[in-house]
């Protein structure tokens, strides 16, 4: 008992000591400060440099012996790194006992890149690849029974696309414990980092000031990959960057030219709010994709169906366009929301729907007369089913989004919005107009 008490009050007593956000703890109190000696290794390989037996200052009779165990670990939540160096200590007459350190430290990530780009160019924004992984190292620091340093990587080139670059650093800590009067390495993670994801928001057209543009919303997702003990941790950033395509400068506007008293339009509703998405939803009716265009009514949500059917043939997939269909759906059956960027088929019947992707494909989830209804889709099983709408820069990868423009018009102040929709195979125009402007 007498002991866990010496090792609680010493463990309180350096813990004061910080560096970049560090705890440490440590029982030993069996060696005087003047005979610990701070190692002095290098970057690459470091040095175990005090070999000699201090003198102790509380029991002669122990010396150190071997180290029992090692080990290093990271908190998922916290993202803080923990090492346990323990070594046994040994009298003359055969008695043993343990003697422990701990190194506790924040793992650092810093993440950064442009919010907007403006560009002419038309290209949808790419991964390019990752610059070099450079590594610099701080001065050892003494704090009580540890020598430590901090360690900081640099992605030197950062992970590039042609229009902007996302920038990463990272932080450790590495050090060494003074056990039994012999300097112990703690052990650490290791790190390697990428960027695995990069994907788009359908595109829409945006006017600022005097000047158009086809607006991408990119989302980069980087990952840490630290590995210790064993195991195998990740740690994830998501930078969204704003890529601004160059279309036109705003034409004036001329007021005394009057508006035409009628609009061609393809589709006819009630008070029209605003186009929310082009999307490709699975019907189980004809079992095939069809394009989804989504509108929002004052009322109701207006679902525009552009379908087709793909058949294998002459050993190369045909797609054969089958027609449009118009639906209605009352916002009493499916209340308004801001989550709705899809549509899902259920009992036959067309919904707006959440669609959020993941690593193995998506799901659709919508809510229906107050029940939840969902799907999920596999990667794997929209390609089979012939899709044909696969990321430019990835064509292994189905998406459900297709990639869309859109023009709103005013006219008497009612709405009129042309939605353009492409996908691999085909491309989609169709006009949704205020059924007042008849």
């Amino acid at each position: 008992m007498k002991t866990l008490v010496k090792f609680i009050s010493y463990a309180l007593i350096i813990m004061v000591s910080v560096l970049m956000s560090l705890s440490l703890v440590s029982c030993s109190e069996s060696y005087s400060d003047e005979d610990r000696i701070a190692p002095t290794p290098t970057p690459t390989t470091p040095k175990d440099t005090t070999t000699h037996q201090p003198t102790p200052t509380t029991d002669p009779t122990w010396r150190w012996n071997t180290i029992v165990d090692q080990t290093v670990n990271f908190d998922d939540l916290t993202e803080v790194v923990v090492a346990n160096n323990i070594a046994q200590l040994t009298k003359s007459n055969g008695e043993t006992k343990l003697d422990s350190a701990t190194l506790r430290y924040n793992f650092g990530v810093e993440v950064s890149a442009p919010t907007r780009i403006v560009t002419t160019a038309s290209d949808t924004t790419v991964y390019t690849g990752k610059g070099k992984d450079v590594r610099s190292y701080g001065d050892f620091v003494r704090t009580a029974n540890d020598s430590l340093r901090t360690v900081t990587t640099t992605v030197e080139g950062g992970f590039r696309t042609q229009y902007y670059t996302v920038s990463l650093t990272t932080n450790r800590t590495e050090g060494f414990s003074l056990q039994g009067g012999k300097w112990l390495a703690y052990k650490n993670v290791t790190e390697t980092s990428a960027m695995t994801s990069l994907w788009h928001e359908p595109v829409v057209e945006v006017v600022i000031n005097d000047s158009t543009f086809n607006r991408e919303i990119v989302h980069n997702i980087l990952t840490i990959t630290l590995k210790g003990s064993g195991q195998t941790w990740y740690v994830k950033r998501e930078k969204v960057v704003i890529v601004d395509h160059f279309i036109k400068i705003k034409e004036e506007e001329k007021p005394d030219q009057p508006e035409p008293e009628k609009v061609k339009a393809d589709y006819w509703v009630n008070n029209l709010k605003g186009f929310i998405s082009c999307t490709k939803v699975w019907r189980d009716d004809s079992k095939s994709w069809s394009d989804a265009y989504l509108f929002e009514c004052e009322g109701t949500y207006e679902i525009v169906l552009a379908n087709y059917i793909v058949k294998h043939k002459d050993n190369k997939d045909v797609e054969t366009f089958t027609g449009v269909e118009q639906k209605s759906v009352s916002k009493a059956t499916c209340p308004a929301s801001s989550d709705y960027n899809g549509v899902i088929q259920v009992g036959g019947n067309f919904y707006p729907a959440a669609i959020t992707v993941n690593s193995d494909g998506w799901d659709v989830i919508g809510y229906i007369n107050g029940k939840v209804e969902s799907q999920t889709h596999a990667d794997q099983f929209a390609n089979n089913s012939g899709i044909k709408n696969q990321n430019k820069n990835n064509n292994a990868k189905p998406s459900p989004f297709i990639t869309t423009t859109k023009v709103e018009n005013k006219v008497n102040g009612k709405l009129v919005i042309k939605v353009t929709a492409k996908t691999l195979t085909h491309t989609g125009v169709y006009t949704m107009a205020d059924s007042s402007l008849k």
